[in-house]
């Protein structure tokens, strides 16, 4: 199985965890991975291929807005409450076992600190509990 560059904001969702609950702000998500690439070491090897429009209000990378788009498709990302401000990890996807097909044992420990990095960025709620 062949990985694409939209697996990595993929992984980074299933390391938040089954059910984890996060602000739906577009431009907050395309902000926090352009600085994730720039800042986490070994993600920008992993990004490479994302591409940040800097011209835009917002850094603005069509791989994230891809990867956003397939997982609401696919129904690994909800969109939540009435007015569609949350976003909601599938259990699907935070127990999905092909990504260990798709990176390495050390681009895995990257992407988990990728998944770090988000949910330091934003307030993420599980049924179990809040992630700050």
């Amino acid at each position: 199985m062949q990985r694409v560059p939209s697996d990595v904001v993929k992984v980074i969702f299933h390391f938040l965890g089954s059910d984890a609950e996060f602000e739906a702000d577009i431009p907050k998500i395309h902000r926090v991975f352009f600085n994730m690439s720039k800042n986490i070491e070994g993600l920008d090897s992993l990004m490479k291929q994302f591409v940040f429009d800097e011209s835009k209000p917002f850094p603005c990378s069509n791989t994230v807005s891809r990867a956003i788009d397939r997982l609401q498709k696919s129904n690994l990302l909800h969109c939540m409450n009435p007015r569609l401000d949350k976003f909601k990890v599938s259990t699907n996807l935070s127990l999905e076992t092909e990504i260990k097909d798709l990176f390495t044992r050390d681009e895995l420990e990257t992407l988990k600190k990728g998944a770090a990095y988000f949910k330091s960025q934003f307030s993420i709620h599980n049924s179990k509990k809040t992630i700050h």
